[in-house]
């Protein structure tokens, strides 16, 4: 009999020394990669360890209830451990802490960051979406890029039959550029009248359909399901 197998005999009811018992298997396998293979996967193997620690640590008295985010994540970061079993790991990490009342948002991060590792590989266009909408900064760097955009694809053409919008402008400001600037963004803004918006052919309907859809998917997605994600209506 193995020495993994001996530990795997050990484990019992007890929580604590089940984690180290695991802890110990995790460091044993790490060491002879030809027994990783033993009893049962590496990833069941951090997640019963990850059960056990956050289960123990719930069992002690007050003071000695705490446990260390760090270890958790070290466990959960595991070289050998694919993506995709990374996120599965943070995500049951989160589902053992709401047993105890902890809504494990310190592993937020972590779990983005595996959802855009896992979705740059195979669903390209969703990991997109993601990493703009990831955390707040990049929320208003997107919201910017898309102003730009606008604002790139609004300036007159240099030849007629490039032409697909006739943007109508307003006098805000007698600086030229200022003026542009401030008249396509009032152009977005509904309640205010003055400056229009008109398509001058099918290209430029079917042109102002799509940006309208890309506009709704990445903004209106991003600015309620994230800039203002943090805002409760119960907050006193």
């Amino acid at each position: 009999m193995s020495t993994i197998e001996s530990l795997y005999n050990g484990l019992g009811d007890n929580k604590a020394e089940n984690a180290q018992i695991f802890e110990t298997i995790i460091e044993e396998k790490h060491q002879n990669p030809e027994m990783i293979g033993i009893g049962q996967s590496l990833y069941r193997d951090i997640k019963a360890w990850c059960s056990n620690y956050i289960g123990s640590k719930q069992e002690k008295d007050y003071g000695y209830d705490v446990y260390e985010h760090s270890r958790i994540t070290e466990k959960i970061k595991d070289e050998k451990l694919s993506a995709r079993q990374k996120l599965a790991l943070v995500n049951y990490v989160k589902y053992v802490l709401s047993q105890y009342n902890d809504n494990g948002a310190w592993l937020d991060k972590e779990c983005i960051d595996y959802k855009l590792e896992v979705l740059k590989k195979e669903y390209f266009l969703k990991y997109i979406i993601l990493l703009s909408s990831s955390n707040k900064r990049r929320c208003l760097m997107t919201i910017v890029l898309f102003y730009l955009v606008e604002l790139i694809v609004l300036l007159p053409a240099p030849f007629d039959w490039m032409e697909l919008f006739d943007l109508q402008k307003e006098i805000y400001s007698d600086c030229v550029w200022l003026n542009y600037i401030v008249n396509v963004l009032a152009v977005k803004i509904e309640w205010i009248e003055g400056p229009k918006l008109i398509c001058l052919n099918w290209r430029g309907v079917v042109l102002c359909g799509l940006w309208m859809l890309v506009y709704i998917v990445f903004i209106v997605n991003i600015l309620f399901n994230n800039i203002f994600s943090d805002i409760s209506v119960y907050d006193e």
